[in-house]
């Protein structure tokens, strides 16, 4: 039973950010950032729906929502890594090269 369930919400976090991803393509940035929310509230560690979250704020113009997202995700992995999923190491930079400065 144990084993379903993990299974279950495996498929879960897949489907929400393939979801988000869709989304991402036609620039619905309140449904990605929805998707990687409700990934991330279902497993905090999962770097890549923070990188998604991190991606619809930035995209929607909130660059502050996306320094805090990737502030959130550093503060919980910890010592595990200090750069989530290497693609944000200097989310300010990025954005700036995105034109959104």
């Amino acid at each position: 039973m144990e084993r379903r369930q993990d299974e279950l919400r495996h498929l879960q976090l897949r489907a929400l950010e393939a979801l988000a991803r869709a989304a991402h393509a036609q620039s619905l940035w309140a449904h990605v950032a929805a998707a990687a929310e409700e990934a991330v509230a279902i497993e905090p560690f999962r770097e890549s729906a923070y990188v998604l979250l991190m991606a619809a704020h930035t995209g929607a113009g909130n660059r502050g929502e996306a320094l805090r997202a990737n502030e959130r995700c550093r503060h919980l992995v910890g010592g595990v890594t200090t750069n989530p999923a290497g693609a944000f190491y200097n989310l300010s930079e990025w954005y700036c090269r995105a034109g959104k400065c």
